[in-house]
């Protein structure tokens, strides 16, 4: 399969988020890792052939986030995990994505957790890998030595991270993926953000990846998280398991296995299927106002739910009423139950 084009949208806040759309099928959004480069990972490198196994059966969508890769970099002081939600949403409202499933592994998992409890109706399932429940105790180190020696410590995270490809590639790589001013504020948000608490009632089906060549990540973060996630599957794996195939007699690496039956398990086609073309002029934002609309949630409710201003809940709400033709919260509830928006 050929490396899909790199695409653009541009954030709220002005930023350029890089994406690629490849395959058919339930979409699929593939969460950037720290050191990411649509035009050197992914497609184009040590990810190719899980992707190329995932677009067998899911249109999956990756992403550089702002300050890396091919994205816009030089981010401002202020930075924060809610701008790296912010990449997110630019690219699912852009591709108008109603319902996906979500990826998020190590640093960008707490972004993707966040985001689906702030949005259950839209992430139809979340698979999380390595995701630690603070980064303070570890990236604290990190920070001093990126800011003393960049060419020490992106060697370091070269010989490490990428141990599979040449030397001087990984290097090259990783210098190509975020600057060392860019990095050392993402590193500071990464530091000041601790893992969202998890409503009693988040209902999202969510699997968990723990490497158990790193127990400390499995005790006190995976089997952590597990307990907060009501029916959440823990299935751990061991080191390169995740990239690379285990077995020579088999195409797909074990992990992505794992995660395909997850999906298939989770995410039947029929909920994925676009809704009706009655809907087709709703945003995705007043897709997922108006299922809570027919859910019965007042203003004040949906506003908690998707961490937005009450004014916001009404001009959607507003723009619901004209864009479907209906009269009151009562006639949109029937509207969205008659053209299976709920």
């Amino acid at each position: 399969m050929d490396a899909p084009p790199v695409q653009y949208v541009t954030t709220s806040d002005g930023y350029d988020i890089a994406y690629t759309v490849a395959g058919e099928g339930p979409p699929l959004v593939w969460m950037p890792f720290i050191w990411n480069n649509l035009q050197h990972m992914g497609w184009r490198g040590t990810m190719r052939s899980v992707y190329e196994r995932l677009a067998q059966d899911h249109r999956i969508i990756s992403y550089d986030s702002r300050g890396q890769g091919c994205s816009t970099r030089d981010l401002k002081a202020g930075h924060s995990e809610a701008d790296f939600a912010a990449d997110l949403e630019a690219v699912v409202d852009r591709l108008s994505l109603e319902r996906f499933a979500l990826y998020a592994g190590p640093v960008f998992g707490n972004v993707g957790l966040r985001f689906a409890i702030a949005h259950p109706t839209r992430v139809s399932a979340l698979i999380l890998r390595n995701v630690r429940w603070q980064h303070a105790d570890q990236t604290g180190l990190f920070i001093g030595l990126a800011a003393d020696s960049w060419d020490l410590f992106t060697d370091n995270v070269a010989r490490v991270t990428f141990p599979t490809i040449g030397r001087d590639d990984a290097r090259k790589f990783v210098r190509e993926c975020v600057t060392q001013d860019d990095w050392l504020i993402m590193a500071k948000s990464i530091t000041e953000a601790h893992l969202a608490s998890v409503p009693s009632d988040f209902a999202v089906p969510t699997l968990i990846l723990a490497d158990t060549s790193r127990p400390q990540l499995v005790s006190n973060d995976a089997m952590r998280l597990a307990a907060s996630i009501y029916g959440s599957r823990l299935v751990t794996y061991s080191g390169s398991e995740f990239l690379f195939v285990s077995d020579p007699d088999d195409a797909q690496p074990s992990m992505v296995g794992t995660m395909l039956n997850f999906l298939r398990e989770v995410v039947p086609q029929a909920a994925m299927t676009p809704v009706a073309s009655a809907a087709i002029n709703l945003s995705a934002r007043e897709l997922e106002v108006l299922r809570l609309v027919a859910a019965g949630k007042s203003n004040a409710q949906i506003a908690d739910e998707l961490v937005i201003s009450q004014n916001t809940v009404i001009r959607h709400v507003s723009n619901i009423f004209a864009k479907t033709g209906v009269a009151n919260r009562a006639e949109a509830g029937a509207y969205a139950h008659r053209h299976g928006i709920v």
